[in-house]
């Protein structure tokens, strides 16, 4: 779906290093181990430390602005404000859904458990950061 979509991905080095730690689910990580040839692996030389986000949310948003990225995908919403801010065309969810795309039932429901977690500590984080920004 994606190579059709795009001839090929780039993927941070961030990005590929978390999904390749024991957290990820072992599909991903199993899948990362040999990737495909429509992706490749590359780190942004420049680093905007102005960035309040995760270590791969700021080297996708930086690297997608050294390389010209067509769209980026970015699944955190204080991620895409700051990718909209650099005018970077965020890649909708909904486009995904309108290929081929199929993935396996067990995977997406692992993502979702670990993605809730995440997501209500992060949550937690971006207020703590609101107020602190707020001040």
């Amino acid at each position: 779906m994606l190579p059709k979509l795009y001839g090929s991905v780039v993927i941070p080095r961030a990005v590929f290093d978390e999904l390749s730690e024991t957290g990820a689910p072992e599909a991903v990580r199993s899948w990362l181990k040999t990737p495909p040839v429509w992706i490749s692996i590359r780190s942004a030389t420049a680093i905007d430390e102005s960035l309040v986000l995760g270590r791969g949310e700021v080297e996708a948003i930086c690297l997608a602005q050294e390389i010209h990225a067509d769209e980026i995908l970015l699944d955190k919403r204080r991620a895409r404000k700051a990718a909209a801010k650099r005018h970077l065309l965020h890649l909708p969810e909904e486009k995904l859904g309108r290929t081929n795309f199929r993935i396996d039932p067990s995977l997406v429901q692992e993502a979702l458990k670990r993605d809730a977690k995440r997501l209500e500590q992060e949550r937690n984080s971006e207020k703590n950061l609101d107020r602190e920004i707020e001040r």
